[in-house]
């Protein structure tokens, strides 16, 4: 079984009980077709073929009824888009003067309007951790977890919006206005939310304590 299908259901379900329960509008779940052409799926990480041979891209977007500011996003890009050439869209030649990795960054969850998720795609050199950015600067921040780690992160987040900053503040130990507004309002929406639980999921997954 692609373990993609046990995470959507898990998902679906977590946001469908929400619903149920008049908590969350859930906008929209958009899943894709397959990839089917083994070339492009050799292109990808091995941890990832996973994603792109059960949909070729996904969205899933939801908001709350309280406050309609708060909400979720996970948007798997189609795979023609991850593996487009992102000098002049993505960085600048400039821009590798501060972060020489931002020319082999691959996009492919966009959480935000501002702010995505991929992973790094240069012969030669291997990484399974996933990186964030922000849109419109050169720096990449390493969440210190794999495709596998990211997808449980998600689901535990409930791809709350900038859920992966959260990740980054609890590396650093300190609370960003991504997290203090995470810790406020995912148990108002999600009261099985747990915060400390969420760290220790956190933790327990991450790359270099493993």
């Amino acid at each position: 079984m692609n373990p993609l299908m046990l995470w959507d259901a898990e998902m679906n379900d977590a946001l469908e009980g929400a619903k149920d329960e008049g908590l969350i509008n859930l906008e929209k779940e958009w899943y894709n077709l397959p990839v089917s052409d083994q070339e492009q799926l050799s292109e990808l990480p091995d941890i990832m073929q996973s994603l792109y041979t059960y949909a070729n891209g996904v969205e899933i977007r939801w908001r709350s009824i309280q406050d309609s500011s708060q909400g979720g996003r996970l948007q798997f890009l189609e795979l023609e888009h991850v593996f487009k050439d992102g000098l002049g869209q993505l960085y600048d030649t400039e821009d590798l003067l501060e972060e020489e990795l931002i020319e082999f960054f691959k996009p492919f969850d966009l959480v935000t309007d501002e702010a995505e998720c991929g992973f790094l795609h240069r012969p030669g050199f291997a990484s399974e951790s996933i990186y964030y950015h922000r849109t419109g600067t050169p720096q990449l921040y390493n969440l210190d977890i794999d495709f596998s780690g990211y997808l449980e992160m998600a689901l535990a987040a409930r791809v709350y919006y900038y859920w992966p900053k959260v990740l980054l503040d609890i590396q650093s130990g300190t609370k960003g206005a991504e997290t203090v507004n995470f810790k406020q309002n995912m148990p108002l929406i999600f009261p099985e939310f747990n915060w400390e639980a969420f760290k220790e999921k956190y933790q327990s997954l991450r790359l270099s304590v493993k």
